[in-house]
């Protein structure tokens, strides 16, 4: 019986939310129960458990990508194929899409062993070094005998967790060879969606180049019933080592000029559902916008679902006419793949500031900024604090802002922002793209730095939480009072902000920050990085600082004007 036809369901223990795309947020199919001690030796891995439930990534409607998960179907059960599936496409082709909805079906299947959703602006979620640590504790989860390998393997070993070759060969290939003739085991599929924001900094390329090699040591080492599937927007692959291409199956998202039509059939059924699903609430009349309109945005769209889902969101928005907006998008300049999401983005902006003052768009830029460099998503109720805005007038003109770009940012049920997709960045930092609303990255990470120093000197204090003694464990304390997330977010990244922008002309401001900060917050500091479990990130942030100033301890600490 085909995969994505009309299977049989398999009770499971998991959660999907269905809106007009649907959204999966259950991981494990399993659920493999682990004993307090066995959860004490996986937490050794640091998985990126936590910081991947801010993410719901929206499936493919119903209806839609028929051939293309025919072609997965085929690849899954067919165990003389290769065994790594590579998803590609242009940015916005829709491939995290497909991977949501194959984790969901996999998932009542009983074969989905894990899905790691890279994103490059989440510093956990970024991290090469997190990916196969995370991957492996889905792993203990999915099958006990997985499990058991690696609890002896971290009971014995000196674990690191950098080393990514090691975590490939010892956490991910030996557990699952050595389980491979579990006949009682369903074959075990891994996800890595959006692997092109894996390691996409300059300074972690070296980092990334060791997750391609072990991309590579999957397909030639572990057996055939071993699927893995990737989604990244890169077509070719190869070993970075050894130089050979990657032996995989290979499935292209066309668009543009070479969308065929399939694709362009799955973007006129998501107009007609999408329309049908918006209009009730526009109050129009469910026909609208009629049969043409569809499919001239159909065409637009040139197969791109970014472009139909970012039109959608727009015209859907609670503020302006529908039908100007409508005919706003329809008589936009029609352009070939970036050009055309470059169209529509230049469209929306255009429609929501064109009347702005330079103090409007200044908070504009000042707020997307923010939200494009942060290195987690942040809170709603935070952003004033991160753009060092108090009152209540300019918190209200922040909400303003959002409402008009809630077509391209989206605010989670936890009051967490997230830029709907990287092309929106992209297209707001590159000055040539985006003309008046280009957003100068460099200059907002200025801003945050001196923010987050400015935020830590403030509310920075003896026992913040409230404890009763300083005698006893932080685990062995009662709940101690919540550390604001602002104040959290600032201790913990100030130092990687502050390392990304190392050629600052104008010092004096930071160094009197910094200064106030070792004289008399340092030890709230490390204070607060205990009680979160988040101590390792003194030493780096100190040797960032010591780098920063560009001198050495002994004369920083014997110069007239010393920090």
């Amino acid at each position: 019986m085909p995969f994505f036809e009309n299977s049989e369901r398999t009770a499971v223990n998991h959660s999907v939310l269905n809106d007009i795309a649907g959204d999966l947020t259950a991981v494990h199919v399993y659920n493999v129960q682990n004993s307090q001690e066995e959860e004490k030796i996986l937490a050794a891995l640091n998985p990126a458990v936590v910081e991947r439930k801010g993410y719901d990534v929206s499936g493919c409607m119903e209806g839609t990508r028929k051939g293309v998960f025919k072609e997965i179907d085929t690849w899954l059960d067919d165990f003389s194929a290769p065994n790594i599936l590579w998803v590609s496409g242009s940015p916005g082709s829709g491939k995290s899409a497909v991977a949501s909805s194959l984790a969901s079906e996999l998932t009542q299947r009983r074969r989905l062993a894990s899905r790691f959703f890279c994103k490059r602006d989440d510093v956990r979620l970024g991290d090469p070094a997190v990916l196969w640590r995370t991957v492996a504790y889905d792993l203990a989860r999915f099958h006990p005998g997985v499990k058991a390998v690696l609890l002896e393997f971290l009971k014995k070993a000196d674990f690191r967790d950098t080393d990514i070759l090691l975590h490939f060969r010892c956490l991910v290939k030996e557990p699952l060879i050595k389980n491979r003739d579990r006949s009682s085991a369903p074959s075990p599929v891994v996800i890595l969606d959006a692997l092109d924001e894996c390691g996409s900094d300059e300074s972690q390329s070296a980092q990334r180049r060791m997750l391609l090699e072990t991309i590579a040591l999957w397909s030639s080492h572990l057996p055939p019933t071993c699927k893995l599937v990737v989604t990244s927007r890169d077509e070719y692959v190869q070993s970075p080592i050894h130089k050979d291409p990657l032996y995989h199956h290979h499935i292209t998202l066309q668009t543009g000029h070479l969308a065929n039509h399939s694709a362009a059939d799955d973007i006129r059924i998501f107009f007609e559902k999408s329309f049908a699903h918006i209009t009730p609430e526009l109050d129009l009349p469910s026909f609208w916008p009629g049969k043409p309109k569809k499919m001239q945005l159909t065409e637009r769209a040139a197969g791109l679902f970014i472009w139909a889902k970012t039109t959608i969101a727009f015209i859907a928005e609670n503020q302006g006419n529908p039908e100007t907006k409508l005919q706003l998008i329809l008589e936009g300049e029609l352009g070939k793949g970036r050009e055309n999401i470059d169209s529509l983005y230049r469209q929306i902006l255009h429609f929501a500031f064109k009347d702005a003052s330079s103090a409007d768009l200044a908070l504009f830029k000042a707020v997307v900024g923010t939200i494009a460099i942060a290195k987690v998503p942040l809170r709603r109720s935070d952003l004033k604090h991160y753009l060092d805005r108090q009152d209540a007038e300019d918190d209200r003109q922040i909400g303003v802002i959002l409402r008009k770009l809630s077509s391209v940012i989206s605010k989670g049920k936890n009051g967490l922002l997230h830029l709907r997709h990287l092309s929106f960045v992209e297209f707001l930092t590159d000055v040539k793209r985006c003309h008046e609303f280009f957003i100068d990255q460099n200059k907002h990470r200025r801003n945050l730095t001196l923010t987050c120093l400015r935020v830590m000197n403030r509310e920075l204090r003896f026992n913040i939480c409230g404890s009763e003694t300083s005698h006893r464990c932080n685990d062995d304390m009662k709940k101690p009072t919540p550390i604001p997330a602002h104040l959290l977010y600032s201790c913990r990244f100030w130092s990687e902000h502050l390392e990304e922008d190392r050629d600052m002309h104008d010092r004096s401001t930071f160094l009197q920050e910094i200064r106030e900060f070792l004289y008399n917050r340092f030890l709230f500091w490390l204070e607060v990085l205990s009680l979160t479990k988040e101590v390792p990130v003194a030493q780096r942030a100190l040797l960032t600082t010591i780098r920063w100033l560009g001198v050495s301890v002994y004369p920083l600490l014997h110069t007239e004007h010393h920090i």
